[in-house]
């Protein structure tokens, strides 16, 4: 009884390793599904433009409180400055979000099923993972923005 204990133990054993491969070549697999990941693409995107105009909004806010401020101080001048600074950093973020979303919809939108079972679609995929870079790279750069707010 025990012999058939310990084959049945290691028979789970070594499927669930297999399971485990499987489940991770599955993952790894995700990100040739072209559909798939232009969709992600999108919605990556989309979450950058709702953190784009959220920090906007909050800059606005800012800007108004500021100006509306009856005090004068000290710091009226170092503000001012903090304020241009930040309208600059606020101008190249939309500019890369709107070359962002340009790309998603002239480039990668455009694509059809045609497209994706091509024996030669690998610049494709190659599109889809550097846009994939960028995207993140992008809210990597707002996180600046995000933390200056929160």
């Amino acid at each position: 009884m025990t012999k058939h204990r310990d084959i049945c133990a290691a028979m789970t054993d070594k499927a669930t390793g297999i399971k485990d491969q499987v489940d991770a070549l599955r993952k790894e697999m995700d990100d040739c599904l072209i559909p798939t990941n232009i969709a992600k693409r999108a919605k990556e995107l989309s979450n950058l433009s709702d953190k784009l105009e959220k920090i906007n909004e909050q800059f606005r806010q800012f800007k108004t409180a500021e100006k509306n401020s009856d005090q004068s101080n000290e710091y009226e001048a170092e503000i001012k400055g903090i304020i241009n600074e930040l309208i600059e950093k606020l101008d190249v973020h939309d500019q890369e979000k709107r070359e962002l979303k340009k790309f998603q919809k002239k480039v990668l939108e455009k694509y059809g099923q045609a497209d994706f079972v091509k024996k030669d679609n690998a610049p494709i995929i190659v599109e889809v993972r550097e846009h994939k870079e960028n995207i993140r790279d992008a809210l990597e750069k707002i996180k600046e923005l995000e933390d200056y707010f929160n």
